[in-house]
């Protein structure tokens, strides 16, 4: 059976991670995360693309060698990963030697199927970008994706034909109505199509730092030809058995690389006879309080440092960034908005559930599950919930998957409003309240596990139970000890 593919973009190491980074990856932990549960065999990767001027160029400005700087950068990459529990299966860098290899590897394959020529190029270069304009292009002479200064470069190069795939593309995108989401995306990239596509330069001469095409080791591979093949690499491309993970189900990435992504990248695959992706996925911007985020006006946002600032757990993060905005729009971070997601329902509606719910069974059960029975109207709530969030996690839906959930929350707060269980004698109803709540909180840990795995498995020790969705509200045995943990969600001061 084949696995489920996760991938993000492979990361410039030019610049430290930040939260536009970890955005893309945490998306992808959340969803691999999700499928591990419901017991798929699951592959997430993401990475560093190291092989680019701008690396090269960062390395001098370091003073060090680019293989030394490469190395910590990459690092730093995975510190920042772990910070915010990022469960990745491989961490590819485009220096890795299997990464090299298949790359050379699709390179023979596309140069004999005829689709790469050698010949001339010039135009306007963004270093930044890694991208060519053309004079109607560029805005007030600079980079119209960046917004940075350009260079006009004039230089022997080879070519490839992604021209010739133009129609195929266009038909792809058209028969498959999940190849790229959001729809505006989808959009967006059929009107490019619209104009006739140019061949990609593939090469450069004006850097080392990259992989050396064959027969002509002056040249080395551009950027996007190099990175683009990783995805294949970590399936084990050309082998035998990279089927058993390509193509990929979801890449996952930001808006500003989708053009690369759904035109350069189906236009590579269709050459060398590969399978495209299910679904490319692109995902919004991140502004900070309204402004761009730029290191000149020091308003980079690192989560993990962030979270250690306010003194709260890096899960209200994780559920912070995908309870703010839909998944694939344009979002802004605010910290006040992030403290009063925090205390008002981290805090005060799922922490406070959870407590109340430990405090009680504790307090009025001998610190046992009771003998009881489930509430009927919560069962039914939570069945017609949960079908609406498997609904939603598949579609990567992250907002309203947690609006869903909270809803329940929500639903189950009143329900120990209106029991009031600490006014109930001994026996049979408080017994079936008590039992109840200890149901609905179990089945609550398990639906927030992607975003807030930590979170999740505190919920769990205090249950005495892992993880399993609770179809049958019956998870949660009579007679199981629980144990009151620590606050799971401290408020935090204004």
């Amino acid at each position: 059976m084949k696995n489920f593919y996760v991938t993000t973009p492979i990361y410039y190491v030019n610049g430290d991670p930040h939260i536009g980074t970890l955005y893309t990856a945490l998306a992808a932990d959340i969803i691999a995360r999700y499928k591990k549960l419901n017991g798929k065999k699951v592959f997430f990767l993401t990475g560093t693309d190291e092989h680019a001027e701008k690396v090269e160029e960062a390395a001098k400005k370091s003073g060090v060698k680019t293989e030394k700087y490469v190395d910590l950068m990459s690092k730093r990459f995975k510190e920042a990963f772990k910070s915010m529990n990022v469960s990745y299966d491989r961490f590819i860098r485009t220096t890795d030697n299997d990464h090299v290899k298949t790359v050379l590897e699709f390179y023979k394959k596309v140069y004999n199927k005829g689709d790469i020529y050698k010949g001339f190029y010039e135009g306007w270069y963004c270093v930044s970008c890694e991208t060519f304009w053309t004079e109607k292009e560029l805005k007030d002479c600079k980079c119209p994706d960046c917004g940075k200064s350009v260079k006009m470069l004039k230089e022997e190069t080879y070519f490839f034909k992604q021209s010739k795939y133009q129609k195929e593309i266009i038909k792809h995108i058209r028969d498959n109505p999940d190849f790229i989401k959001p729809k505006a995306r989808k959009n967006e990239i059929l009107s490019f199509l619209k104009q006739p596509l140019r061949d990609l330069s593939i090469t450069r001469t004006t850097f080392k730092f990259g992989i050396p095409v064959p027969g002509d080791e002056k040249h080395v591979l551009y950027v996007w030809f190099d990175a683009l093949i990783n995805y294949l690499t970590a399936a084990g491309y050309p082998g035998k058995k990279y089927t058993n993970l390509w193509p990929a189900n979801f890449q996952l990435m930001g808006k500003e690389i989708i053009r690369f992504h759904c035109i350069t990248w189906p236009a590579m695959l269709l050459s060398a006879g590969v399978e495209l992706p299910e679904t490319i996925f692109a995902h919004g911007w991140w502004t900070v309080e309204g402004k761009k985020m730029s290191k000149s006006v020091g308003n980079v946002v690192h989560p993990a440092e962030f979270c250690r600032k306010h003194k709260v757990p890096v899960d209200t993060m994780r559920y912070f960034l995908f309870r703010q905005m839909p998944f694939g729009s344009d979002g802004d971070f605010s910290e006040a908005q992030f403290i009063e997601r925090v205390n008002n329902e981290l805090a005060s509606e799922l922490g406070n559930l959870v407590s109340r719910s430990i405090v009680l069974i504790d307090k009025y059960s001998n610190s046992e599950v009771p003998a009881g029975i489930a509430d009927v109207k919560l069962k039914n709530k939570y069945a017609q919930m949960l079908k609406n969030y498997h609904s939603e996690m598949n579609k990567l839906d992250y907002y309203n998957a947690l609006n869903t959930v909270f809803k329940f929350v929500h639903l189950v707060n009143k329900y120990i409003s209106d029991k009031e269980p600490w006014k109930l004698s001994d026996g049979g109803e408080l017994h079936n309240v008590l039992f109840t709540l200890a149901q609905c909180i179990n089945a609550v840990s398990c639906l927030i596990y992607p975003f807030m795995p930590e979170t999740s498995e505190e919920i769990d020790t205090q249950l005495g139970k892992g993880k399993g969705y609770n179809k049958n509200f019956d998870n949660i045995k009579r007679n199981v000890k629980i144990k009151k943990g620590k606050i799971l969600f401290p408020r935090i001061s204004r």
